[in-house]
């Protein structure tokens, strides 16, 4: 490939072998989470062959939120080097039009999908976080 007079666009054949390498090497880096999959798209046959059709998919990751104690500890284990401004590090800015109050007794997941646009002929991520209901 011609770095120069490349334009950003990716063919679908390449989109799918660098989703493939994002996905071996996701998995050799990141070992405490589950691995990408390679979903296979509805086959369509006026389109792209089927073989590369589909999309990565990583879902229902559980992000565990940890107590207020252990923000604490990790905020007093962080050195910056730097000198701490006027607002503790230990007070919270609260901007209530935009604060979502979370009850510590869900647990918060989120999805993660690497689609291939064919009109725009780049890789898009598609995210969504949700909660689940109460656990005792």
């Amino acid at each position: 490939m011609d770095v120069l007079h490349w334009d950003g666009t990716l063919s679908a054949k390449d989109f799918r072998i660098g989703a493939f390498a994002f996905a071996q090497k996701w998995e050799s880096c990141n070992l405490a989470f589950p691995p990408w999959s390679w979903l296979p798209c509805p086959k369509h046959p006026w389109l792209a062959p089927p073989e590369e059709e589909g999309y990565l998919s990583l879902e229902k990751i559980c992000i565990s939120r940890p107590n207020e104690e252990e923000d604490i500890d990790q905020i007093s284990q962080i050195d910056t080097g730097e000198e701490e401004t006027c607002c503790s590090r230990n007070e919270d800015v609260l901007d209530d039009a935009t604060l979502v109050q979370s009850n510590h007794h869900e647990l918060h997941y989120c999805d993660f999908h690497i689609v291939y646009s064919s009109t725009f002929r780049v890789p898009v991520l598609y995210f969504r976080a949700y909660c689940s209901g109460k656990f005792s």
